[in-house]
């Protein structure tokens, strides 16, 4: 009896069941879309970026496998698309690599290549390729192999020289297969043959009479290092590494790091981009570190909060009519603890760049 019971109670159970379920109404799942804009937005972005202002920098890697892994990425995230970055983002260091459009190429991406060109066209976003002048030590272009660091230490400088120039053509081979917009070359320096200064001028120089005849962008970053103020002449931006959690976050400790190594060295503050640090966890999600005067207090924003660095960076490079700011590792704060993609970075370009009516 208890069992005929407990098949009765199941097949009531399921007419309950159908029941409900014929009363329901079918529905479609919604998915967020990207907005779409008309081309008089288009044409306001790309003026913008050709006007007079602060520029946006950032090193954006997110795009790419992770190193050591091969293939090309089809992400289904945002915050993996090149396309996904902020519409008024002035320039791009593709820090990991750069997207071929060429399917023999080791570099081919598709994906992040389609993206670039339309960030290129549509809003006139620009991509550098991140150049190395820190730790390369063999140079191989087209099946000549060189390593400059033991031709370096044996003093034969006609082998340097041509293992520099060789390094320099691979950087302008690869600017022209993907149609990129200039060079960014890292100095910092662990080997002799880079800590020479006649090195890093002799392969600024070199990329500067190939590119700027293209109007191109020739830009070197650093972090600890004082560059020899013959650069100057060769570049159209230096970046400083001014990372907060190492050098402290207040705007004397940015003021002090940029002036020692750069206004010091003769480059002028319109060429000089200020970087935060945007790897740490919490810089990404909040914007940066509590943002401090120059006594050490904190400061505040508009509506009462703290500031934090990547909105205090904005706002001290525009006050100080310097050519911009930019934060290293821009992929993490697209998870942004307010919810809003990039919040804190397309915050940061608004206050350096405020609304004229």
């Amino acid at each position: 009896m208890m069992k005929m019971n407990k098949i009765k109670y199941f097949f009531a159970f399921a007419a309950a069941v159908v029941a409900v379920s014929s009363c329901m109404k079918e529905e479609k799942i919604v998915l967020q879309e990207p907005f779409t804009y008309d081309e008089q937005y288009y044409e306001n972005v790309r003026e913008f970026k050709k006007s007079e202002h602060t520029l946006s920098y950032c090193y954006y890697a997110a795009w790419a496998p992770l190193e050591g892994l091969t293939g090309y990425k089809d992400p289904a995230s945002w915050g993996e698309r090149l396309r996904g970055l902020p519409d008024s983002l002035d320039i791009c260091n593709l820090w990991m690599g750069y997207p071929s459009p060429d399917p023999k190429s080791e570099s081919y991406a598709p994906v992040a290549y389609a993206d670039m060109k339309y960030m290129q066209e549509k809003l006139g976003t620009r991509f550098v390729l991140h150049g190395d002048a820190a730790s390369t030590r063999e140079v191989v272009y087209k099946n000549d192999t060189i390593n400059i660091h033991e031709a370096y230490n044996a003093g034969d400088a006609e082998l340097v020289k041509k293992g520099l120039d060789n390094h320099v053509q691979l950087m302008l081979d690869k600017v022209a297969e993907a149609g990129l917009d200039g060079v960014d070359v890292d100095w910092e320096p662990n080997i002799p043959v880079w800590r020479d200064h006649e090195t890093i001028i002799y392969v600024m120089k070199k990329l500067n009479e190939a590119l700027k005849p293209q109007g191109k962008l020739v830009i070197m970053d650093l972090f600890s290092d004082v560059p020899p103020t013959e650069i100057n002449e060769y570049i159209d931006y230096l970046v400083i590494q001014c990372y907060t959690p190492q050098i402290g976050c207040s705007t004397a400790r940015l003021r002090n790091f940029y002036t020692t190594r750069g206004i010091n060295a003769g480059i002028p503050a319109s060429k000089i981009i200020t970087c935060e640090q945007g790897g740490d966890t919490s810089y990404a999600l909040n914007g940066g570190g509590a943002w401090k005067d120059d006594n050490g207090n904190q400061i505040y924003t508009t509506d009462g909060s703290e500031m934090y660095s990547f909105e205090g960076f904005a706002r001290h490079t525009s006050d100080n009519n310097m050519a911009g700011w930019g934060v290293f590792y821009l992929d993490r704060n697209y998870y942004s603890a307010s919810g809003v993609p990039y919040r804190e970075f397309r915050r940061g370009i608004q206050v350096a760049n405020p609304t004229i009516y």
